[in-house]
C-alpha cells in the first residue's frame, strides 16, 4: 500500500460524502494495517476539521480498529478522547477496547455502563458493553462478580441470533475472561470456535489471535495438550508470516520462549523472546510488551545474568506503572521483589511477597500467576530459614499444568526441610523429579536434586544415594544454562568432608563455590563471610539480612556446635578439638563470655572482668579488638565468625553456632557442694571436676565461704577447701595439687 497516496487523497476530504468514499476505498486497509503512520496523519487532518465529528462513525471506528490493530494504544487513546462524545455503540465499543488493551479497566467500564444509555442501541451491543463490563472486573480482580455475570452472558450468547462476526467477537471476550480466570479448558474450545468462524470470513489478524490463544490455553491445561498445544502454535506462526502479522508472530515466539524456559534452555528461551521484543512497535508500552519482557527479565534471573535482569526488570516497572490492570499485578509485584531482592534489600522484599500473598489466603488461588507467586514465597521463606503457615486452597485446574504445579510442589519440599520435615521432604522431592524426568522439565529436575541433597545434609546421610544426586546435579548443571548449581554440589560435598572431620577439603571447597559464577547476592555473602572465617579474617555484617543468611545457610550445611572441654580445651562440631593454653588471656575471654547470660558482655565489663583493668587506660578498646580478631582466628572450624564486636557488645554467635554454655552458677555451687562431701579439694580438682576456669571456680568458692557453706583451710603453700571443719594435720602434701 502506497500510504503517500492515501494521505495526500485524505487531505483532499473536506465533506462526509467525499470521507464516506475515502473509507469504502481504503477502510479495510486502514483497519488492519501494521503501521499506525498513515492513521496519525489521517487524525491530525481530522482534527484540524471543525466539523470531523460529523462525518460518520464509519471513518472513526476505522481508524480505531487500525490503531489497535498496530499496536499504537496511546495513539488510540488519543483518538478515543476525541470522539468518545459521539452517540455510537460502535465507537464507543472500540473506546472501550482500546482502554482494556491499553490497562484501564475502569475507564472502559465507564465507557460501556454510559453507552447503555444510548438510545439506538441493540441486543447485540448490549452484550457486547456488559462483556466490556465482565472483562473489567477480570483485570481487576474482582473474580466473584465476573464469573456471575459470565454464566449470563455465556447463556445470552448462545440464545441471541447474532451475525457470525460479532458472535465470534463475543466468545473471544468471553474465552479470555474464562482464561484469565484460570478455566483454561473451556476458554481454548471458545477460542477454538472463534478461531473458526474469523478464518471463514478472512479476518486474519482476528484469527491468529484466536488460534494462539487457543493454543496458551491448552498448553495451560496440563501435559495431555502438550501437542495439541505447540501444533496450534506452529499453524498460528505459519499464518502470521504468510499473512505479515507481527502481533500473533511475536506471541508464538513468546511462546517457544516459555517453552524453552521451563526446560532450562535459557540462552535459547532469551534469544525467543528477544525475537518477541522487536516485532512489538516501540510506541507499543503495554500489556504485550510488559508480558514479554517481565518473562524475559525472570528467565535471565534464572539464568544467572543478573544485571542484564536488573536492566530488563526496572524498564518492566516503569511500564507497569501505567498498567491499571490487576491482572498480572502479583507478577509485576513478585519482579519487584526479586529485584528488591537480588539487589540487597531482603527483607523489604519479603514483606512485599508476603503483602502480595495474604490476600490469596481469604480468595485462594486460581491463576497460574498466583500459583507462581505463591511458590517464589515459599522459597524465600526456607532462605531465610523461616517457616511459613498459610491454609490456601488452590483451584484444581492449575494442577493440570505440570511445569507451575512442579514448581509449588519443590517449594513446599524447600519449606519442609526448614520445619524439620526431612523424610516428607525427600518423599516430595522425589516424586517431583520423577515428574520433572517424565516431561523434560531439566530445570525443575535440577531444584527437585537440589531438594533431595539438602535432605541428604540435613539427616546427615553419606551414603550411594547422596553421591548419585551429586553425580546427577552435576551433570545437569555443567551441560545446561543454570552451572549456579554447581555451588549447590560443592556446599553439599563440603558439608560431608566437614562431618567426617576432614576441615582442609571443606575449606577449599567453599572457596570453590565463591570462584563460581555468582548464585545470588546473599549466597554471595554468605560464602565471602565463611571464606574470611577460615582464613582469619573478620566479616562485617553491613545488613542485617547477611546475618540471617549466614546464620540459616550455615545451620543447614554444617550445624556447628561448641564447648569447653575443661579447663582450656574446646571442641567445635564434636570432630576438632583446639586448646588455648597458651593465650590464658583469650582462654579468660572465652571462659568469662560462657558464662554470661546469652554469651554477651559489653567492652567494659570485659576490660575490668577478663584484664581486671580499669576503662581509663588508654587503648584499652582497641586491646580488646585485637583479642578478638586472635581468638576468631583460632576457630576458623566454625565456619561463621565465632565470637562478634557489635556496637557496645561482645558475644559469641550463637544463633548460627550451636553453644553449650556454662551451667548456672547456683548449679556450680550444688556441684561443688557435692563433690566436697567426698573430702577436701584444692581449687584446681574442683575446675577440673566441674569443667570451668579456675578464676570462675575460686570466684563460687569465696562465695561459698563468705556464706560460710565451705571452709578454707591452708597446708603448707596449698589452700584446701571442706564442706565440714577437717583435721589437716595428717595430710601429706603429696595428696593437694
Amino acid at each position: 500500500m502506497q500510504w503517500f497516496a492515501v494521505i495526500k487523497k485524505a487531505r483532499n476530504c473536506h465533506s462526509r460524502q467525499s470521507w464516506q468514499l475515502f473509507v469504502e476505498e481504503f477502510g479495510e486497509d486502514l483497519s488492519s494495517t501494521n503501521d499506525s503512520k498513515p492513521i496519525a496523519e489521517i487524525f491530525k487532518i481530522l482534527t484540524d476539521d471543525s466539523h470531523s465529528l460529523k462525518y460518520g462513525e464509519s471513518l472513526w471506528q476505522c481508524l480505531l480498529s487500525g490503531c489497535i490493530s498496530s499496536w499504537n494504544l496511546s495513539l488510540g487513546c488519543e483518538i478515543a478522547s476525541f470522539v468518545e462524545k459521539i452517540p455510537s455503540a460502535a465507537i464507543r465499543l472500540k473506546i472501550a477496547e482500546i482502554f482494556m488493551e491499553s490497562g484501564l479497566p475502569s475507564q472502559a467500564r465507564k465507557v460501556s455502563q454510559r453507552s447503555l444509555r444510548l438510545k439506538s442501541i441493540n441486543q447485540a451491543d448490549i452484550i457486547s458493553f456488559q462483556l466490556v463490563t465482565c472483562k473489567s472486573y477480570v483485570e481487576e480482580g474482582r473474580h466473584t462478580m465476573a464469573r456471575r455475570m459470565l454464566e449470563k452472558l455465556e447463556s445470552s450468547v448462545s440464545t441471541t441470533n447474532l451475525p457470525s462476526e460479532t458472535k465470534a467477537d463475543m466468545l473471544l471476550n468471553i474465552a479470555r475472561s474464562k482464561f484469565f480466570l484460570g478455566n483454561y479448558t473451556e476458554a481454548a474450545f471458545l477460542f477454538s470456535r472463534a478461531y473458526r468462524i474469523y478464518r471463514f470470513h478472512k479476518r486474519w489478524e482476528s484469527a491468529a489471535c484466536a488460534l494462539f490463544n487457543s493454543a496458551a490455553s491448552y498448553d495451560n491445561s496440563g501435559m495431555d495438550y502438550r501437542e495439541k498445544a505447540m501444533s496450534l502454535v506452529a499453524k498460528c506462526q505459519q499464518m502470521s508470516i504468510k499473512h505479515s502479522l507481527p502481533g500473533p508472530l511475536s506471541h508464538c515466539y513468546a511462546f517457544h520462549a516459555t517453552y524453552l524456559h521451563h526446560r532450562g534452555s535459557f540462552s535459547e528461551s532469551v534469544d525467543y523472546y528477544r525475537k518477541a521484543l522487536r516485532l512489538i512497535p516501540s510506541s507499543e508500552n503495554r500489556f504485550r510488551k510488559l508480558h514479554i519482557i517481565s518473562m524475559l527479565t525472570f528467565t535471565l534471573y534464572k539464568a544467572g545474568k543478573f544485571k542484564l535482569a536488573a536492566k530488563y526488570g526496572r524498564q518492566t516497572l516503569k511500564l507497569a506503572e501505567e498498567d491499571e490492570s490487576e491482572r498480572f499485578k502479583i507478577r509485576y509485584i513478585t519482579l519487584k521483589a526479586e529485584l528488591d531482592w537480588q539487589e540487597g534489600h531482603v527483607m523489604e522484599a519479603y514483606q512485599l511477597l508476603a503483602q502480595a500473598i495474604k490476600p490469596l489466603e481469604a480468595n485462594g488461588i486460581h491463576t497460574l500467576e498466583e500459583l507462581s507467586a505463591l511458590s517464589r514465597f515459599n522459597i524465600k521463606s526456607a532462605q531465610l530459614n523461616t517457616p511459613v503457615n498459610y491454609s490456601v486452597k488452590i483451584a484444581r485446574s492449575l494442577k493440570n499444568n505440570n511445569a507451575t504445579w512442579l514448581e509449588y510442589r519443590i517449594s513446599k519440599a524447600f519449606q519442609m526441610i526448614v520445619r524439620g520435615d526431612i523424610d516428607e521432604s525427600y518423599h516430595e522431592a522425589r516424586m517431583s523429579l520423577q515428574d520433572a524426568l517424565e516431561h523434560g522439565f531439566t530445570y525443575y529436575e535440577a531444584q527437585s536434586l537440589c531438594v533431595l541433597l539438602l535432605a541428604k545434609v540435613r539427616s546427615t546421610t553419606w551414603d550411594d544415594e547422596f553421591d548419585q544426586f551429586c553425580q546427577s546435579l552435576e551433570g545437569l548443571a555443567t551441560s545446561n544454562d543454570f552451572k549456579v548449581f554447581l555451588t549447590q554440589v560443592l556446599l553439599a560435598k563440603a558439608s560431608r568432608a566437614y562431618y567426617e572431620g576432614d576441615f582442609e577439603t571443606a575449606a577449599k571447597l567453599i572457596s570453590d563455590a565463591l570462584r563460581l559464577p555468582r548464585l545470588s547476592i546473599q549466597k554471595d555473602e554468605v560464602l565471602g563471610t565463611w571464606r574470611q572465617t577460615i582464613s582469619g579474617n573478620a566479616p562485617r555484617f553491613n545488613h542485617g539480612w547477611k546475618a540471617q543468611f549466614v546464620i540459616a545457610t550455615t545451620k543447614t550445611y554444617f550445624k556447628p556446635s561448641f564447648r569447653c572441654l575443661g579447663t582450656a580445651k574446646y571442641i567445635v562440631s564434636e570432630r576438632y578439638v583446639v586448646s588455648l593454653e597458651d593465650t590464658p588471656i583469650l582462654n579468660k575471654l572465652t571462659q568469662y563470655l560462657l558464662g554470661q547470660e546469652g554469651f554477651s558482655a559489653s567492652p567494659e565489663e570485659i576490660q575490668v572482668n577478663v584484664w581486671q583493668q580499669k576503662t581509663n587506660l588508654q587503648g584499652w578498646q582497641q586491646k580488646i579488638r585485637n583479642s578478638i580478631t586472635r581468638l576468631r582466628a583460632l576457630f576458623p572450624q566454625t565456619i561463621a565468625p565465632l565470637i562478634l564486636y557489635e556496637g557496645n557488645a561482645v558475644r559469641l554467635f550463637s544463633e548460627a553456632i550451636e553453644i553449650q554454655p556454662i551451667a548456672e552458677k547456683a548449679n556450680y555451687d550444688q556441684k561443688i557442694l557435692e563433690l566436697l562431701q567426698k573430702g577436701p579439694q584444692s581449687s584446681i580438682q574442683l575446675a577440673n571436676s566441674i569443667q570451668v576456669s579456675q578464676s570462675t571456680t575460686k570466684r563460687i568458692l569465696r562465695k561459698l565461704v563468705d556464706g560460710r557453706q565451705v571452709t578454707q583451710s591452708k597446708v603448707g603453700r596449698k589452700v584446701l577447701y571442706s564442706r565440714h571443719a577437717f583435721d589437716f594435720r595428717g595430710l601429706r602434701s603429696s595428696e593437694s595439687l
